[in-house]
């Protein structure tokens, strides 16, 4: 593209030409997020801001990734949003990372990534006996295993109780997930 720009005043006219001139440039995109340590469940609230190098912004795409894999696209018309990102139901406990990819509608392109929190969620509990038969006065190996959402196991203290049919408690101990009770 070929540009000329003529300039008029007191008399004196300057003039330049050029084979091309830049629209726009680079975008620069801040990211950041409501929370730093979050459950899945309650999804991230992203907040991003554009700045454009000319006037009038009006539109870009938005893309938000997480850990590198698309998370959601959408289309905004203003330089300043929040959007609240649905998150995997089976993230795994643990540091990720949440980008977000922006062009606007002139081929300028921008991008910015920050780094959030997923906490462990217990989700399921496994209760495993080492052996199926007791002889009277014997002792039964217990051992209590605790999972997230992502279906680790997390390590932690749980409470194991044992009641009769009555509902009257027998036993209760405080225990290391995953350690092993033996009850007589």
């Amino acid at each position: 593209v070929s540009s000329r720009l003529e300039v008029i005043g007191e008399g004196i006219v300057a003039e330049e030409r050029s084979p091309q001139f830049l629209v726009g440039g680079e975008l620069e995109v801040f990211l950041e997020t409501d929370s730093k340590e979050i459950r899945p469940s309650d999804g991230l609230e992203a907040k991003t801001r554009i700045r454009a190098s000319y006037e009038n912004f009006r539109s870009a795409s938005v893309i938000f990734a997480i850990d590198g894999q698309e998370a959601e696209r959408l289309q905004t018309n203003v330089s300043s949003f929040s959007h609240k990102l649905r998150l995997f139901e089976n993230m795994s406990a643990g540091s990720h990372t949440v980008s977000v990819n922006v062009a606007d509608e002139f081929g300028n392109a921008g991008a910015n990534a920050t780094v959030f929190s997923v906490l462990a969620v217990p989700t399921s509990l496994k209760v495993f006996f080492s052996n199926q038969t007791v002889p009277p006065g014997g002792d039964v190996g217990i051992s209590v295993f605790l999972y997230d959402q992502a279906g680790d196991r997390i390590s932690d203290d749980a409470s194991f109780e044992i009641y009769n049919p009555g509902k009257d408690k027998l036993y209760s101990q405080a225990l290391e997930t995953g350690a092993e009770l033996a009850y007589a």
